[in-house]
């Protein structure tokens, strides 16, 4: 029996591949950038429905119970939200923080 592993996903690749700017088909156009609000803002307001914040923590985890409902809770997000603020996605702040400076 051999064991299958993942393609691992263009971003994931991007992200090992240690680039010093992110391509520019990743970056949104200035104008499209000025219209859109701080996401992180707008959830820490108390008014109206609220962007779900999935805990990834267990996506991984060897308990299939606790695998499946970081599971069902990211599909629930993304089938009724589509969108979803990620917390423990492993994501180094680093990488982020360059994210945020891009141009």
């Amino acid at each position: 029996m051999s064991a299958t592993f993942p393609t691992p996903s263009i971003v994931e690749s991007l992200a090992k591949s240690e680039i010093q700017a992110i391509p520019k088909e990743y970056v949104r156009p200035q104008e499209e950038l000025n219209g859109i609000g701080n996401i992180f803002e707008e959830e820490k307001k108390d008014e109206g429905p609220q962007v779900p914040t999935i805990d990834l923590k267990e996506i991984d985890s060897k308990d299939k119970e606790l695998r499946e409902k970081c599971h069902q809770e990211l599909k629930k997000a993304a089938m009724e939200w589509g969108v979803m603020h990620l917390v423990n996605h492993g994501i180094s702040d680093e990488l982020i923080d360059r994210v945020k400076v891009v141009e």
